[in-house]
Order: structure tokens, then sequence, then C-alpha cells
């Protein structure tokens, strides 16, 4: 004869039986809930059309002795501060996730009540109850007196309609089936990279607002997919209105990605409205290009760093895997019949080294204390920080020079797997053509630290970098297969590409073959620089003023001054960083 409020919660995305399924009495939870055995509470509800039955079970037996007051059914798994918050209070009847609502509160208490006959629902859903064999009249089987502690609320009944769109097609709940036509399939996706798709909450209902309390993933492949573009939760939506919401697909790993988006409302029917969402990942090439150490090289465009190591700072690095022990092996190399900016390779001895030529002529010369072993990757790296000439193997600094912070950049010829001619026409003899590998060539004009090196060694870039000024993958063709037609090398910073030579571009030598393992990431969109004055473009280097573009300022007297204003685009698809903006030469001082 005492009023007790139990609650049960089930909640099958949780491990253990004792955690999905729960007992709390008056808001309290129940420790010894399972008495023996594991794996009995399942991980789902059956979805049956069987009628829910108060007081009885199944309407044949184990029937119910006493008074019940306030009974509910939630779609949704309550925590207990919420079971708590509300259980000596009478809901409105709307609440998200309250699928049906019997406050009881019908007849006369303990009166002759025989022709009412039906619990009413108190959300608005018309899940009404019909009672069964009962008396009532009198004390017993009949409408009495409810729990006195409960605070009477008034219903608000009222309820908007749920419906789910993508690309302006409805989506039905509980669809399995991904399609390209109302968006749940998503665009193939390149590893590394992501895509979006934009679904639409829509009430359909003319009169009244639906409550939004939650927009979630489940599933398997979840954490590849992410949900933005919501307001803060719960929200509503206006009779006839709609809300957006963006679903971005960002996998991590290659093959189709599954998931649900699951949007939980005050709708009557489709309170939680789920549907299944899909992407197919592919994963890039990961390649990189054998050289045979006869003739193979590939030629970059002339005077390709007349401006971009202006500032005596650098970074090379590549990773190589050396198939022979030849006399001098070329991994990138800018030098004529004398000198040139650098000269970045192995000595006889299988040890990375590096020539530089000072702006002075004076040539710095530096070799690694670390012997390559042959048939295996190593990422080396040589760093010019305006001081120090520092080589590195695998992230691990192997020695140092001082330099002047000067390199001479006037050479016009670079090429990659061998030392040019003085006419950049083909490879000088025999010179330090390289018999090996090379994957993931990166030249930056600013000086990198060891940190940094190790940061990104293995992982490829985005190629909009700031102060990488070029950028080689060695991604391309089908490894070992036959690849005549691909004698290009992308550069994927700043568009100067390579072009192969000596290459035969079929087997396993001498043509793009599997790389060393590096994590792909797709190449952001990349910007390209302009510079205007007066509304008419400045070329790159130009020498020749002119009153057109502003670069010619014309006669100014002394001590007075003249300003021209310039405009730098950017005409690209990316975005562009700007890292400096100075003044040089002779007369510097008088701008």
């Amino acid at each position: 004869n005492t009023w007790v409020h139990v609650a049960m919660v089930f909640d099958g995305t949780l491990t253990g039986d004792a955690n999905r399924l729960k007992l709390y009495v008056n808001g309290v939870q129940q420790t010894s809930l399972v008495s023996s055995g594991t794996g009995i509470v399942p991980t789902t509800t059956s979805n049956h059309t069987n009628p829910l039955y108060i007081g009885s079970r199944g309407g044949t037996q184990d029937f119910f002795r006493g008074t019940i007051d306030d009974a509910r059914v939630w779609n949704v798994a309550r925590t207990q501060a919420e079971i708590s918050a509300n259980l000596n209070t009478e809901l409105t009847g709307n609440e998200v996730g309250l699928v049906a609502y019997y406050k009881f509160n019908q007849g006369t208490a303990e009166g002759t009540n025989t022709g009412i006959t039906t619990a009413n629902d108190g959300t608005g859903c018309s899940a009404n109850g019909t009672l069964t064999n009962f008396a009532l009249t009198g004390t017993t089987s009949n409408w009495v007196a409810g729990q006195v502690s409960l605070t009477n609320v008034a219903n608000i009944t009222a309820r908007g309609t749920a419906n789910m769109r993508g690309n302006s097609t409805n989506i039905a709940n509980n669809d399995l089936t991904p399609t390209a036509t109302d968006h749940t399939a998503f665009v193939t996706t390149t590893l590394g990279s992501s895509n979006t798709r934009i679904y639409t909450i829509q009430n359909t209902n003319g009169t009244n607002s639906l409550l939004v309390s939650q927009a979630s993933l489940t599933g398997v492949d979840a954490s590849q997919f992410a949900i933005s573009g919501l307001p803060a939760l719960p929200f509503s939506i206006p009779a006839s209105g709609s809300q957006t919401f963006t679903v971005t697909f960002s996998p991590t790993s290659g093959g189709t990605k599954n998931a649900t988006v699951n949007v939980l409302s005050n709708d009557c029917v489709n309170g939680s409205y789920a549907f299944a969402i899909q992407g197919a990942v592919t994963v890039p090439p990961n390649n990189a290009l054998a050289f045979d150490g006869v003739n193979d090289y590939v030629k970059l465009p002339d005077n390709m760093f007349a401006n971009t190591l202006s500032n005596g700072t650098m970074t090379v690095e590549t990773w190589v895997n050396v198939t022979a022990n030849t006399n001098l092996g070329t991994f990138i190399k800018n030098w004529g019949v004398a000198s040139g900016a650098f000269h970045f390779g192995i000595d006889s001895g299988l040890k990375p080294s590096i020539v530089i030529t000072q702006s002075d002529n004076v040539e710095k010369y530096i070799s690694s204390n670390f012997t390559l072993v042959t048939g295996t990757w190593y990422h080396v790296a040589v760093v010019a920080d305006g001081a120090f000439l520092r080589i590195y193997i695998n992230g691990t600094e192997q020695n140092s020079i001082a330099y002047n912070g000067t390199l001479k950049t006037t050479y016009p010829y670079t090429s990659i797997g061998a030392k040019l001619n003085e006419f950049g026409t083909a490879p000088d003899g025999t010179d330090s053509p390289l018999n090996g590998s090379l994957d993931e060539m990166r030249i930056w004009n600013i000086a990198r630290t060891p940190a940094q090196l190790l940061a990104t060694m293995s992982t490829e870039l985005a190629g909009n970098e700031t102060g990488l000024i070029n950028y080689y993958k060695f991604n391309q063709g089908t490894a070992g297969g036959t690849n005549t037609g691909l004698t290009t090398l992308p550069d994927m910073a700043c568009d100067k590409d390579g072009t192969l030579n000596g290459f035969a571009l079929t087997g396993a030598t001498s043509n793009w073959i599997t790389g060393n393992t590096i994590i792909a990431v797709s190449n952001l969109l990349k910007p390209e620089i302009n510079v205007q004055g007066n509304s008419a473009n400045i070329l790159d280097n130009t020498t020749t003023v002119s009153t057109a573009n502003h670069t010619d300022f014309g006669g100014v007297l002394v001590g007075n001054n003249l300003v021209r204003t310039y405009t730098i685009q950017n005409t690209g698809v990316g975005a562009l960083s700007i890292t400096n903006v100075v003044l040089s030469g002779a007369q510097a001082s008088e701008f």
C-alpha cells in the first residue's frame, strides 16, 4: 500500500548485461539486476506488432494486483537524472522520445465508471488503451485516487510531422539502401580527402511545430562521418518549416564505409527517424620511380630556383632506396660546368651527401656519417638554415658544416636522377646516375626543423604548405606495369613538372614501381599568384619597368614622394599564403 516509482531502461549500444538493462526504484538504480549468466540481455529489441499490455502478460497471465499511475513509454534510453527530474511531475505529453503516456486521470475515483473503458494516450499520438475485465465500480478494479504527490501538468499534445530529404528526394524512415538519388550514397572519395552531403529535416505539419532533440551517427563506421550545421539541440522547426544539416565523409582507410543517421523528434509516428548512408573509398597509388643507373633522369624546368631560393635557406628531402653500390648517385642536382645551387645524392660509399655553392662561388661539401643499406627505404634530408648545412637520415642529424647563408641559383638546369650537361639536354656522360628508387621529394625555401621532418616524412603533404616550393609524389602509373605514355612527373606544389627521359617504363626497374609506405593525403587545390599595378599584370621576374603597370614611377623631385599601389591576386583555386614582401637592389632604401 505504498506508492513506488519504478523504471526500466534498455540501451543496446552499451556493453554488458547490467549496463544494457537497468532498473530504477524511486530514481535509484538497483545493483543486483542480473543474478546469473552473461549475454542474456539482447543488444536490440524485437520490432514486432504485438500489442502492449498494462497489468498483465499477454492478457492471459501474471495479472497485476495493485494500482498503476502515470505510465510512460519512451523510445530513448533515459538517464538516471532525467528519470529523477520528473518522476513526481506529470509530463506535457509532447516530449521528444515519449511514444505513449497514460496519466490514468479518467473517471470518478471509486465511483461508477462503467462507461469509461478507454485509457487515454496523453501524447496526442492516439495510442489509447482499452480496459478489459474491469468492474469499474467500487474501491478496486476501477478508477481510483492516484499518487497524491504527483504534480498535475496540462497536456500539450500538438506535435509536428517529420520527413527527411536528400537531393530534394524523400528518404523513407528506416531506409537501409543508400542511393545516389537521395544522396544517402556519397560519391566515391579518395583516401585523405572528404565529401559532403546536405540533408533536410522537414516539418510537413502545417499547424504544429516539430521539436528535434538529437541528430547522431551510429554504426561500425560512424567515426568516418560527422554531422554539422544544426542549431543547438534541442531546437524547434516551425509548422511547414525545415532545417538542413551537413554530413561530412572523411575516410581514414580504404573500402566501403557504412553508418546510420538518427534524428529524434516529437513526431508521433516517426519520432525516431533513421536512414543508412554509405561511402566508397579509393586509395591513391603509392608508387615510386626506379632509376636504372645508366641513362634514366627527370628534366625539370629551366631557372626553377631563380626566385624561390634567393633567401639562402632551403630544405630538400626525399625517400630513397638504393639498388646497388655505384660510384655516385644523384637525387636532385642544379649544377653547371663549374657550379650551381646544390648537388644532393650519395657518394661512392653509399653515404648521402650534398655540395652547395655560395654566392661568392665557394663550395661547401658535407657527407653523412651513416651508410645506406641497399634494398632499404631511407628518408634523407639536407637543411641549409642560414648558418649551417645539415644532413639528416630518418629525421636524425648526421653531420653539419658552416656556410655563409647564401646560395648561388643562377645555373638554369635542374634534374633528378642524374647530372645534366652544360646545355641541359642530356646526362653529363656517366656522371652520377642513380641506381635506385625515389619517392616523396620535397623542396622548401625554409629551413625545416628535425621535429618538422619527423612529423611529415611518413605522410603525404597537401601541397600548399608555407615554404613548400616543389613537391613530387611519384605516384603515377601502374607499379611494374606498362607505363610508356606516363612521362610527366607532376609538381604538386607549384607546377614545375618534370619530364622523364631514358626510362623503359615497363617491368620492375626503369619504371614506376611500388613506393615506400606513405600515408596518403589528397592534394588541396593549387593557388596561383599574380601581381598587378594600375590594373595591368606585372610579369614574374621582369626587369623592364613601365608606366602602364606603375612599375615606372617617372620623375620625382628630391624631397617629394610618389605612392604606387600594387595588388597581389590569387588566380588559382586554393588558398594562397604570403610569407614575405621585401625590397632589394642597389637603391632599395629609396623605396
